[in-house]
């Protein structure tokens, strides 16, 4: 959402046109913002992980049992959180630019999460494993067989 409202709320407020006399050419424009928006991701999904990891420990502590700090799976998976947020606020900041009305990149961005991507991966087959929230998932630690 920080990425669809860094482009598609400048267009609904029509600051862009400010943006856009400041700094006519919009690649750097838009460039600055799909790096400062992928910084903002990558930062609150580094938020939600010591949060996670946060209310993780006290829930162990509570039980009296020992958090395992050394996991390597969960620092991948805490990683990977990073990881997809920073690449779902940039991908927000290009859906703003295509869509520009913030209702409707927004509920387009809810439906392709929620409904679309599902749908499309089960079309492509293999090649599903390049959607975003399915690269997402890769993240996840793997069940042992």
């Amino acid at each position: 959402m920080f990425g669809i409202l860094a482009v598609a709320g400048e267009y609904r407020h029509q600051t862009i046109t400010d943006t856009y006399l400041s700094t006519p050419a919009r690649g750097p424009v838009m460039g600055a913002k799909l790096l400062v928006y992928a910084i903002l991701g990558a930062l609150t999904g580094v938020a939600a992980g010591l949060v996670g990891l946060g209310v993780a420990a006290a829930w162990w502590a509570g039980k009296g049992a020992s958090f395992a700090w050394a996991d390597a799976e969960m620092w991948t998976t805490i990683g990977g959180g990073i990881d997809w947020s920073a690449a779902f606020a940039a991908i927000g900041v290009g859906a703003g630019a295509l869509v520009r009305n913030l209702i409707g990149a927004i509920a387009a961005a809810l439906a392709w999460v929620a409904l679309v991507e599902d749908i499309v991966g089960r079309l492509l087959g293999d090649l599903a494993r390049w959607l975003p929230s399915t690269r997402a998932r890769a993240w996840a630690p793997r069940p042992s067989p």
